[in-house]
Parts: structure tokens; sequence; C-alpha cells
């Protein structure tokens, strides 16, 4: 008999709060179906819907202008930099 009085009050502490059956709703919290939605959010769907009825327009190739190479004549001459080489650092020193 003292086995099943403590069994019902092990039992009974699992719910010892009282509120097992019962449910709340909180008023303060609403489901966002029933929160206005912000400007800017309606703004945003109204221009993703724009977009979408967009027609898509095919874009031509453009002709690239051929690029004269005028280091051609120098492409086998590893000493060909030192004609210009204190070129290009003023340069750089004016870059920088």
């Amino acid at each position: 008999m003292l086995a099943r009085k403590n069994l019902k009050l092990r039992s009974n502490l699992g719910n010892s709060n009282g509120f097992a059956d019962s449910i709340f709703v909180d008023d303060e919290h609403k489901p966002a179906e029933d929160q206005p939605v912000p400007m800017a959010l309606e703004q945003i769907e109204q221009m993703l819907s724009e977009s979408d009825q967009m027609e898509e327009v095919e874009m031509e190739d453009i002709m690239e202008e051929p690029i004269l190479d005028i280091d051609a004549s120098d492409e086998n001459n590893p000493l060909a930099v030192t004609e210009y080489i204190e070129d290009l650092f003023s340069y750089y020193r004016k870059v920088e």
C-alpha cells in the first residue's frame, strides 16, 4: 500500500504546476498574418512582381576592337625591359 502512495505522488510531481490541461493564448503575440505589413516590404513585393512581368531581351555580341601589341617585336628579348624600366618606376611612384 505504501508503494501505491509513492507511485501516485511521483505521477503527480510530473504535473506539479497544475496547468497540464489548460491552453493559454497570448493576445500580444498574434500570428504574422494578422499583423500589418511594413511599407518597405510592400514596395519590395511590388518590385518583385514587376520584375516577373518584364520581357527577356537578348543581348547582342559587341565586336571588340583589336588592340595593337606594341611589344610584339620584343617578345623574345628578355633585356628589352631595361630600356623603359625607369619610366615604369617613375609612373608607379606617381601613382602611389
